[in-house]
C-alpha cells in the first residue's frame, strides 16, 4: 500500500509543530523530517518526535544532507550524528546523497569510487545494528542521478538495508522517468513528489495521468509518496496537490 506523506522541507518557514498540523489537518500521517533546519540534532529529535508521537503521526525518515565520500577519514563521525539524530527521532529510514560527482564523472570500479562503495558499507553496517536502513536521494549530480549506473551501485554495495527513493527528473521524458521507477522499484523506499519544470514547480494537478502511470508501477510496495515541494512554497498549493495525491492514491490502492 502506498500511503501520503509530506516533507517538512516543503515548508521550510513553518515550525515543527506548525508542519504537523498541516499535516493532521489533511489526514496525513507520515512526515520526512529534514536534517537542514527542523531537525538539525538529537535535541531536535526528541522534541519533534514528542510532537509527532502526540499527533499520532509517524516520523517515516530522516531527511539528511549526509554526503557520503566528501568527509575523507571522518566520515563514520559524521554519520554517527545524523544516525544518533535518526534513532532519537525514531525513523526506518536515513535518506542520504551519494557524493558530489554526477555518475559520469566517476568511472565504475575506480579507486574514488571502490572508496564510495566501501564508506556505503560501513555506514549501512552501522545503521543496520539499529535496524535503520539508508536510502539514496535520486538526485541531480550525485552518483545516484542515472538510474542505470544508480543500480549498479546498489548492487555492487549489496547490502540488503540500502535502497533508493524515486524522484521524476526534470531533464528526462516521461517515458525515461518510468523506466526509471520501474528499475528501482526493487530498491524502493519512498517516493518524493513533485511537479517540477526548469523554472518552479506547478500544481500536481496539471500531471494527474502522469502521476497516475507512476504510482501504478509500485503500487504493491508498502512505501510512502511524500510530497516535497508544491508551487510558490504556498499552503493552498499544498492542500490542493494533497488531494490530487490522495485520489491517485486511492485508485491503485483499491
Amino acid at each position: 500500500m502506498i500511503r501520503a506523506g509530506l516533507t517538512s522541507v516543503t515548508f521550510r518557514n513553518l515550525k515543527p509543530d506548525e508542519i504537523i498540523e498541516l499535516a493532521k489537518a489533511t489526514s496525513v500521517t507520515d512526515i520526512e523530517w529534514g536534517g537542514d533546519l527542523h531537525v538539525k540534532d538529537e535535541s531536535d529529535a526528541v522534541y519533534v518526535y514528542g510532537l509527532c508521537k502526540k499527533a499520532g503521526i509517524n516520523c517515516c525518515s530522516y531527511g539528511s544532507y549526509y554526503k557520503v565520500g566528501t568527509y575523507n577519514d571522518s566520515y563514520m563521525v559524521q554519520f554517527e550524528k545524523t544516525l544518533k539524530t535518526a534513532i532519537k527521532l525514531n525513523c526506518e529510514t536515513i535518506r542520504i546523497w551519494c557524493y558530489n560527482k554526477s555518475s559520469n564523472d566517476v568511472e565504475r570500479y575506480s579507486d574514488e569510487y571502490n572508496e564510495i562503495i566501501s564508506e556505503i558499507r560501513n555506514i549501512a553496517k552501522y545503521a543496520a545494528k539499529y535496524k535503520i536502513s539508508i536510502s539514496f536521494e535520486h538526485h541531480q549530480k550525485t552518483l545516484t542521478d542515472n538510474h542505470k549506473r544508480a543500480i549498479e551501485l546498489i548492487s555492487d554495495v549489496d547490502y540488503s538495508n540500502v535502497f533508493m527513493y524515486w524522484q521524476a527528473q526534470v531533464p528526462l521524458t516521461f517515458e525515461e522517468n518510468k523506466q526509471a521507477l520501474t528499475m528501482f522499484k526493487p530498491y524502493l523506499k519512498n517516493l518524493h513528489i513533485s511537479n517540477q519544470i526548469q523554472s518552479g514547480y506547478l500544481l500536481l494537478s496539471e500531471m494527474e495521468n502522469q502521476l497516475l502511470e507512476y504510482v501504478n508501477i509500485v503500487k504493491d510496495k508498502d512505501t510512502v509518496a511524500l510530497i516535497e515541494f508544491v508551487k510558490g512554497s504556498d499552503k493552498t498549493a499544498y492542500l490542493q496537490d494533497i488531494v490530487t495525491l490522495k485520489k491517485v492514491l486511492k485508485k491503485i490502492n483499491e
